[in-house]
């Protein structure tokens, strides 16, 4: 389970020479791998090709060095509780009280100590939008996320900042069903675009959240960079797959092959049910999609509302009909996207396989010519879209407000989305 959920981050290793050989077993012999501690402050790093990418990859979570003794000692629990981890950064993990709130302290042993103006930052974990701003208003904290109930009233004082951060959500359907009655429907792609096609990605990013996201149409969004330019400014993808508001007549035209080619009636179609996790943006999302879905097909869905946890293992075990879920990326490239949705990758638990997407996108992480690269890319991303594995929804955005005593508070579209290191809170 862990090494299926893990393969969202297999990039990270088919980067390195011999890399993807030792993930696959290949070898047992890490020496064969293009990665080595040339000394107690140098790591070496043989690419299989060049990557352009390369130095903003290094600066993801997950290539943060960690203690192998702590690794071998805690396992999978490894990281899970305070205690069960090692730190070199500027804060350390002081306490962890899951689902409720993280503290972090000063690190005294880092090797900027000095530049770092913070003692403590300590986050709570809130999915109440109204309770986040309430705190907020009552001073318990300092920087908040909005929706779009609060953003009107903050937008007063210009103090709501608004930044696309590449996220991208959508609805993914369980195409190998173990009940046969779901599978025949979910896993007929002419069901699945007539679903697609009765969304209306517009209402949704304009009414349900009004914050400043996008109607999804593709899988890759307008921020992530490509050859010269922007990926989606070089290779534009409009609603050849998917509409940005519902077409409801063509997706009744799909909803009907669908039907004669399972040889079922409307009215024999099951009820389906959509998993998301328990936060108010997930509900709303999610009960205006079934709303379109009913009015706009007849097909009916019940939705299932766990904890983000939860959900996981749910998703780990492969255990939804739909799924409504989110992505945001690790590095600044197309690839992040397409490496999500090969065969067992991050989000590909239902074992959607197509062979020749599997080989553009082995392609693309092994050439070294880029304009043929940025030419799969496009190529890549078109069959995922038409085999119609997921329903784009929207492409996201970081909504928040920020007391005016914050200073150098950063975000990025990208990899880690907040940084504290350069925070100050200067009282004027």
């Amino acid at each position: 389970m862990l090494k299926k959920l893990n393969q969202q981050y297999l990039i990270l290793i088919k980067v390195s020479k011999g890399g993807e050989d030792y993930w696959e077993g290949k070898t047992t012999d890490f020496s064969t791998v293009g990665v080595k501690a040339l000394d107690d402050k140098t790591l070496e790093c043989k690419l299989v090709v060049p990557k352009k990418y390369f130095l903003n990859l290094m600066g993801f979570g997950a290539f943060h060095p960690v203690r192998q003794d702590y690794i071998e000692k805690y396992g999978e629990s490894y990281g899970s509780d305070p205690e069960k981890a090692v730190y070199n950064g500027p804060f350390i993990l002081k306490e962890w009280k899951h689902e409720e709130s993280l503290l972090e302290v000063k690190n005294d042993d880092y090797w900027d100590k000095d530049n770092i103006h913070l003692d403590e930052v300590q986050i709570s974990i809130v999915n109440n939008p109204a309770t986040r701003v309430n705190m907020y208003e009552t001073d318990e904290l300092d920087f908040t996320q909005l929706t779009k109930t609060d953003i009107p009233s903050y937008e007063k004082g210009s103090k709501v900042n608004i930044q696309p951060n590449s996220s991208i959500y959508w609805l993914q359907y369980q195409v190998n069903h173990k009940d046969p009655k779901k599978a025949a429907f979910l896993g007929n792609k002419n069901f699945r675009k007539a679903l697609g096609w009765a969304i209306d990605r517009r209402a949704i990013a304009d009414s349900v959240l009004a914050d400043g996201s996008l109607p999804a149409t593709r899988l890759i969004p307008a921020t992530i960079q490509g050859l010269n330019k922007k990926h989606a400014e070089e290779y534009s993808i409009g609603e050849e797959y998917f509409p940005t508001t519902a077409n409801i007549e063509k997706a009744n035209e799909y909803l009907d092959l669908a039907l004669q080619e399972i040889g079922k009636k409307k009215e024999e179609m099951p009820t389906f049910e959509i998993l998301v996790d328990d936060s108010e943006s997930a509900r709303l999302i999610t009960e205006a999609i079934q709303d379109m879905f009913d009015k706009n097909l007849g097909v009916k869905m019940e939705i299932k509302a766990v904890t983000s946890s939860q959900k996981w293992d749910e998703m780990g075990n492969n255990n939804f009909d739909i799924m409504y879920a989110g992505f945001g990326p690790d590095f600044n490239d197309p690839v992040n996207y397409l490496d999500t949705w090969i065969l067992d990758g991050g989000y590909n638990v239902m074992g959607w396989e197509n062979k020749e997407y599997e080989e553009l996108v082995r392609f693309i992480n092994t050439t070294n010519d880029n304009q043929a690269r940025a030419d799969a890319i496009d190529k890549a991303e078109k069959i995922f879209l038409d085999e119609v594995v997921f329903n784009p929804i929207f492409f996201g955005t970081a909504v928040y407000t920020q007391k005016d005593t914050v200073k150098g508070l950063l975000r990025d579209s990208t990899g880690m989305d907040i940084n504290y290191i350069y925070v100050d809170i200067v009282n004027e």
